[in-house]
């Protein structure tokens, strides 16, 4: 008779396994001692991600090459298909096990979850007056503002904090800043108005139908787990033609950050961050730039420009 066919046996609590494994890689690239050796060993797990738009506005493809193929395939057989289907969200992933195996699903509310899921008045009660990019990003992010932003305009800074790294030399007709951290935004000299408001747990801004004349949100888009819901209540506040600016860099809190954010290089948050705009349905002339490339030396900073549209998609 035919040999016995070895059968792997996956240990049950493989999701588990993988979840601390992942808390305790956060902690490391969150360690600036750590950080070169943990973001190697998350290379080993993902050997790359492959945006693709789809066929219809606002469809985005991902596909994900390497081991957390294989891992993600074994943790969710016979139960993360139909459970974690998500209809109309216009976007889906591809998680190529082991470079050979594909599972294909819309992508699921867990890549917009975070490994730390306290509410986020906590994790922001106590203020942090520090910058969270370099001085040449600073830079860059201010000659984007000076090029995009129109001088004497209403500008709504989003997730807003102590410093709005807008051009010294502009006046505008109002900044309003938005953010989670009332003494930070009390500290912010560029703010005429704020608001403390938690765009995680009420995605609507608390503001009227064109009020303002552009927006930005500067190293922080990474944290929104409903995008695509905030960005179209952006373009409801945003005048027509307006422009919105958004920029970050590779520094995040790794815990508050989206978990599909951490397995896309910066290239691909690009890709990710311009269909959140392309999806809500109301912006135009989406367009990405690298002021600074990823490479030694500082901090790289991507951007992401709109404007909104003149007709909303409806």
């Amino acid at each position: 008779s035919a040999a016995p066919v070895d059968l792997l046996d996956i240990h049950p609590n493989i999701a588990d396994v993988y979840r601390r494994k992942v808390e305790r890689l956060a902690e490391a690239l969150a360690d600036p001692r750590d950080r070169d050796e943990a973001a190697e060993a998350r290379r080993g797990l993902i050997e790359r991600i492959v945006l693709t738009p789809g066929a219809k506005r606002g469809e985005l493809h991902a596909a994900l090459h390497g081991d957390l193929g294989t891992i993600l395939e074994w943790a969710g057989n016979g139960r993360a298909k139909g459970a974690t289907d998500t209809p109309g969200s216009g976007m889906s992933v591809s998680v190529v096990a082991g470079g050979r195996n594909m599972i294909t699903h819309p992508l699921p509310p867990q890549a917009f979850a975070r490994m730390d899921e306290s509410p986020d008045e906590e994790f922001y009660e106590e203020p942090r007056l520090v910058t969270h990019i370099d001085d040449r990003a600073i830079a860059a992010v201010t000659q984007l503002y000076r090029e995009t932003l129109p001088a004497g305009g209403a500008i709504l800074d989003l997730m807003s904090s102590w410093i709005s790294h807008l051009p010294s030399e502009l006046t505008f007709g109002k900044v309003v800043g938005l953010g989670m951290n009332e003494r930070e935004l009390q500290a912010n000299p560029r703010l005429t108005a704020y608001t403390v408001h938690n765009l995680n747990h009420q995605p609507t801004l608390p503001y009227a139908d064109g009020e303002f004349d552009a927006a930005c949100i500067c190293v922080s888009v990474d944290y929104l787990v409903k995008p695509v819901q905030v960005i179209r209540d952006i373009g409801r506040v945003v005048t027509p033609g307006g422009p919105l600016v958004i920029t970050f860099s590779n520094r995040c809190f790794p815990t508050k950050a989206v978990a599909i954010w951490h397995h896309l290089t910066g290239e691909g948050q690009q890709q990710l961050v311009e269909s959140y705009l392309t999806e809500a349905g109301n912006w135009e002339h989406v367009r990405s730039a690298i002021p600074i490339p990823e490479g030694p030396g500082g901090d790289p900073l991507y951007a992401i420009l709109g404007n909104r549209a003149s007709e909303p998609a409806g």
